[in-house]
């Protein structure tokens, strides 16, 4: 069965990270890791699929969907088809991940919640001056556990990320599952909204 890879032109998260340590001591699926080249990356509609393996053989799997927003500094022609993507999922569907999940949006500085204005500090004394252009919160009792933020130096927008951690089954949907927990944390924690359930 194919593995749904999200499509994010459309979509509040610009850059979607599925990245952990797959709980396996399956010698037959660790062998297949360590023949296997660095990375593959396709093209996902107007963005990018890419796959990473680290720790050679030890079960690091790490997964990136990233829109054309965030796809600067990417390959023009990806080396790989998303056949080659959908190849990699088909040896490692069904094993569980201890993923760490990180969506990453952005929005003007105009349109910034009330908790990053404030953190948004600045100060001047005759001629220079300091401002504050990142920071980061600890969140409790939710999936996501922080949430952090950066004004772009080449916009006047605000990359905002958020990182939850989960354990999950590579199956059809664990990739839309875990853009949908950072998307609704989006929304709930940053935009203030609640989503429909």
């Amino acid at each position: 069965m194919a593995i749904r890879i999200p499509n994010l032109q459309d979509r509040n998260c610009k850059l979607l990270i599925v990245c952990g340590d797959l709980k396996t001591k399956d010698k037959e699926t660790l062998n297949w890791l360590k023949r296997q080249p660095h990375f593959f990356m396709a093209r996902r509609g107007s963005g990018y699929v890419g796959t990473f393996f680290h720790g050679r053989g030890e079960g690091g799997f790490h997964v990136e969907v990233v829109s054309k927003e965030f796809a600067i500094g990417r390959p023009e022609k990806p080396r790989h088809k998303m056949a080659d993507i959908q190849e990699v999922f088909a040896h490692l569907e069904n094993h569980e991940i201890d993923a760490e999940i990180q969506g990453y949006f952005t929005l003007p500085t105009t349109g910034l919640p009330p908790l990053i204005r404030a953190s948004m500090v600045a100060t001047q004394a005759d001629d220079v001056s300091i401002q504050a252009v990142g920071g980061a919160f600890l969140v409790r009792g939710a999936p996501v556990y922080r949430i952090q933020w950066s004004l772009s130096s080449e916009t006047d927008q605000v990359i905002i990320s958020l990182e939850a951690k989960k354990t999950t089954t590579i199956n059809e949907q664990y990739l839309e599952e875990a853009l949908d927990l950072v998307e609704s944390a989006f929304l709930a924690l940053i935009q203030g909204e609640k989503r429909n359930a």
